[in-house]
């Protein structure tokens, strides 16, 4: 019988060493998530770079077809340029010209950047043709675009009444 009560006794003391053990194993848990590499903060997105405009707008008319003309821009180490949006407003020239009115441009072509019909790699420029309405007024511009990262700012807008 004293060798059962002995045993008994024992049962409470190892339970107690447990819940210590347990305790103090939840505690240096607790401890080593609040430390960390450094400053807490909200995470941060990927850093991203912004596409490159189309500068160099230019255009050329002869015989009533329209040459809208500019270079490809450098990438800069930013994502790989997928193609350009060629946008154009067109007003009946007869309209009252109002400057501070707000321009409705359309999308009228997306060029690829390996359409060979519209862009030259070997001379890094791209040429979007298209025939003329006569008693117009007309304003171009183009947009790069990546399917990655989405789209450039607007380029400068080449503006011209035929």
């Amino acid at each position: 019988m004293w060798e059962q009560l002995n045993t008994n006794s024992h049962k409470p003391v190892k339970v107690c060493i447990v819940v210590w053990q347990a305790l103090l194993l939840a505690v240096v848990l607790l401890f080593c998530m609040t430390l960390g590499c450094g400053k807490k903060g909200p995470p941060k997105p990927p850093e991203t770079y912004p596409l490159p405009v189309v500068k160099n707008l230019d255009k050329d008319i002869i015989n009533g077809w329209l040459s809208l003309h500019w270079p490809i821009p450098d990438e800069k180490g930013g994502p790989p340029l997928s193609g350009f949006y060629v946008l154009r407003s067109k007003t009946s020239a007869d309209e009252e010209k109002c400057d501070n009115c707000p321009k409705i441009f359309k999308r009228v072509a997306d060029i690829a950047m390996d359409d060979n019909t519209y862009v030259n790699m070997a001379q890094r420029r791209v040429v979007y043709r298209e025939t003329m309405e006569k008693g117009y007024s007309y304003i171009y511009k183009v947009v790069c675009y990546s399917k990655r990262s989405g789209q450039s700012k607007e380029s400068d807008v080449v503006a011209f009444e035929y």
